[in-house]
């Protein structure tokens, strides 16, 4: 496979749809999959691809520390690769002065290709990266005891504020999300971290084209013509939809809660799964999420050249 790893190009906006339509027919279910995570994500790390044997082949790299990896995407009628074929494109990223490194393989595809490790340490993702699944319906009723403290919640926020509407989100709704982005930011206590300010990096290119271009529903909660919440999910494959961002001001309590269900009740009909991306190790983001009880966590499986 000589000078192949040369004809990777640049993830542009112009390849959105390509790519788009790739992913969505693929066998993948992690949020790094989403067109949408991506291209908005690109901008801080280097996202390249090309189809290789139909398969698509992506290889991302932080633009601030030395650290990168290889993806692929496999069709749901395709044979995933063979360990050859990963070898070769490990082996020539490490000639070209990377890792070598493959990322977010999927466990049905460990399982029946043992022979990686014959090349690679093959090793299961952190628990920080593990992704939140949840059924859908379950987001959208919040029926059981178990999420009665969710519903009193979203009881008390309707009842101090009964003027709070919730509506989907459009195009020109961008500078009021960027703006309440921007806010909620100066109130957090982590505002200086790198993952934050990548993130308002990505939100700042939400405004790159219309939001369906991207595949993305958006909801918001707005007190009279304030926005006080808002998230952002598009589908990823299967089923699957993931959720990109989910913000609520601090000083409106019951808000974030009630921003979920709104959600969630927003997308039933088009997905059973939806997934709340990982916890990055933080605590508080990690009892957020288990407190909506998910169906499973997905972790996949990196390889790491012997």
């Amino acid at each position: 496979m000589p000078q192949i790893f040369d004809s990777f190009q640049p993830l542009t906006l112009v390849d959105v749809p390509q790519l788009a339509k790739f992913l969505r027919a693929s066998k993948e279910r992690s949020c790094e999959f989403s067109i949408a995570n991506l291209y908005l994500w690109s901008f801080s790390y280097h996202v390249r691809w090309m189809v290789f044997n139909n398969r698509l082949y992506l290889h991302t790299e932080n633009c601030e520390e030395p650290e990168d990896a290889l993806m692929v995407v496999v069709p749901e009628e395709v044979p995933d690769p063979p360990a050859e074929e990963l070898v070769a494109f490990s082996e020539e990223m490490q000639r070209k002065g990377h890792s070598g490194r493959v990322q977010q393989l999927r466990v049905d595809f460990i399982q029946n290709c043992p022979e990686l490790s014959k090349w690679f340490d093959v090793r299961l993702m952190d628990e920080e990266v593990a992704e939140y699944i949840y059924r859908l319906d379950n987001l959208a009723t919040l029926s059981g005891e178990r999420y009665s403290k969710k519903r009193n919640l979203i009881k008390q926020f309707v009842r101090n504020l009964p003027m709070a509407s919730s509506r989907p989100l459009c195009d020109a709704d961008l500078p009021a999300v960027l703006a309440m982005s921007e806010e909620w930011l100066d109130g957090h206590p982590e505002r200086g971290s790198r993952h934050l300010q990548e993130e308002l990096i990505a939100l700042r290119h939400l405004q790159d084209a219309p939001l369906e271009y991207f595949g993305l529903v958006g909801q918001g909660i707005f007190l009279e013509d304030r926005l006080i919440a808002y998230e952002f999910c598009s589908p990823v494959a299967g089923g699957m939809w993931t959720e990109h961002f989910e913000k609520a001001l601090k000083d409106y309590n019951g808000a974030a809660q009630a921003l979920n269900q709104f959600s969630a009740q927003a997308l039933q009909g088009r997905c059973e799964w939806l997934n709340r991306e990982q916890d990055l190790g933080s605590p508080g983001l990690r009892q957020a999420k288990q407190s909506y009880h998910p169906e499973y966590l997905l972790r996949n499986y990196d390889l790491f050249p012997r």
